[in-house]
């Protein structure tokens, strides 16, 4: 599901700013009803998120004036959203519609209906608006992180409202995963009633279908609302595994909350491959970001790697064995890697990942002499906090003998030898806001399952 950054399109535009997981007293088991209402108000969260996208884009069309429009509000009939745009009057006493946008039989298509002289309300949408307002000025008055927020207003049950402050999309294809805020502020729109930060750490995640997601919650026992917008935003195939110091879940991506239960349980049947079809290298990702959350530490290393047979075929007399490899952003800052930092690298072969770990293995060492054009900036490897890269290589398996060969690993020289020269000028040119990380990568041992018939290698001719 492609996002737009509705707050950052408004801005532009008109140079204006347009809970169920609070921390609980006592760990234990969430009731199904509670999951449920996490997953109905993070559906809503996630339809009014599409609303006020659809809905910015047929307003662009019109070019309106700044002057016209502060906000927008949106409400849900049936199964249909329209979507307001106005600003207060002059007692702020009323919310002057001036454009109304309906929702049509493609929910991606919304008719504009310009209202001139403006609408105006003092129910309904002017709560809805007061709310807004009152939110948004909140949030701004503490720093955050550098993204623009778009922002969801629901009706509780209660007859007060709950205002989402979710970051938007800022680069096509990655999502910005946590710095959200929920507010819930009273019926008429005019007082906080109470404020609960989501999550308190921002990821970066890249939205181009995921197998599997991994995240964890610093408070609570339960999903946010706000992890069911991600989840459906994401759509990975084995969903988002979700992690609290007690409780782990699975969020597919329709919404649904799957209890896994305790946390250290969960964990050992997903390393014993009883959480579903999770392939590697995303299974020992999933791991290890799990394991580190539960014991509370961080990997020394900025990058870890992770690499997994794919397939294997003859190119005459060589072997070339396709490995997906991901290289997860573990530091906390955004990471650059050299743009080949996957070209170069040991292969270790043995019979077991037990004789990997125990240092007992053959090795191949594949190496590229070519160097890279380092003048293009775009060209290296960027790595948002806790982004995950993926990517599907080649590597020939020359100069062994491959029989009795069931166990891999890779220390992939992250920048070439050659160009160790080059590392200070181009350190210096990254500046503060990225850390160009020159380490090598060890991946974990994992298993290495050639084709039957390739197992000894390719016949000689």
């Amino acid at each position: 599901m492609h996002r737009k950054n509705v707050a950052a399109t408004w801005m532009a535009a008109m140079g204006i700013l347009s809970s169920c997981a609070a921390a609980r007293a006592q760990s234990g088991a969430v009731s199904a009803t509670e999951l449920a209402a996490i997953t109905a108000r993070g559906r809503l969260v996630t339809e009014y998120d599409q609303a006020a996208w659809h809905s910015t884009d047929a307003l662009m069309a019109l070019k309106p004036s700044a002057d016209l429009v502060q906000l927008y509000v949106a409400r849900k009939s049936g199964d249909r959203w329209t979507v307001m745009w106005g600003r207060f009057d002059e007692t702020k006493m009323k919310f002057l519609i001036v454009y109304e946008e309906q929702e049509g039989a493609d929910p991606t298509q919304y008719k504009v209906i310009t209202h001139d002289p403006p609408m105006p309300d003092s129910n309904f949408y002017w709560r809805e608006a007061r709310a807004h307002e009152l939110a948004v000025g909140d949030f701004l008055s503490a720093p955050h992180a550098h993204f623009s927020y778009n922002l969801s207003v629901l009706p509780a049950e209660s007859g007060d409202w709950y205002v989402y402050l979710i970051p938007g999309e800022s680069v096509d294809g990655v999502l910005a995963y946590g710095g959200d805020e929920r507010f819930t502020i009273s019926a008429d729109g005019g007082t906080i009633l109470d404020k609960q930060t989501m999550h308190d750490s921002l990821t970066e995640e890249l939205t181009d279908h995921p197998v599997v997601a991994v995240h964890t919650l610093e408070h609570g026992d339960a999903p946010t609302d706000s992890d069911i917008f991600y989840s459906m935003t994401l759509d990975a195939a084995a969903g988002n595994l979700v992690f609290t110091h007690d409780h782990a879940y699975r969020i597919g991506g329709d919404g649904s909350i799957t209890d896994l239960g305790k946390s250290d349980k969960a964990i050992e049947q997903l390393r014993d491959a009883r959480l579903g079809e999770i392939a590697e290298p995303y299974r020992s990702l999933a791991l290890a970001e799990a394991g580190r959350f539960l014991v509370g530490e961080r990997t020394v290393d900025a990058v870890e790697g992770f690499a997994s047979l794919e397939g294997a075929r003859c190119n005459g007399v060589t072997l070339l064995a396709k490995f997906t490899i991901l290289l997860h952003n573990t530091s906390g800052m955004n990471v650059a890697l050299h743009p080949r930092a996957l070209w170069n690298a040991q292969i270790r072969l043995a019979p077991s990942q037990k004789s990997l770990d125990d240092g007992h293995y053959e090795k191949i060492v594949n190496f590229i002499p070519d160097k890279a054009d380092l003048s293009d900036e775009k060209s290296y490897i960027r790595l948002g906090v806790g982004m995950t890269y993926r990517v599907e290589r080649e590597y020939p398996l020359l100069g062994i003998d491959l029989g009795g060969k069931f166990a891999q690993q890779f220390l992939f020289f992250s920048w070439p030898p050659m160009e160790k020269d080059e590392i200070d000028a181009q350190r210096e040119r990254f500046g503060k806001a990225w850390i160009l990380d020159t380490d090598d990568i060890l991946t974990p041992s994992a298993p290495l399952n050639l084709p039957g018939d390739l197992a000894n290698g390719c016949p000689a001719k």
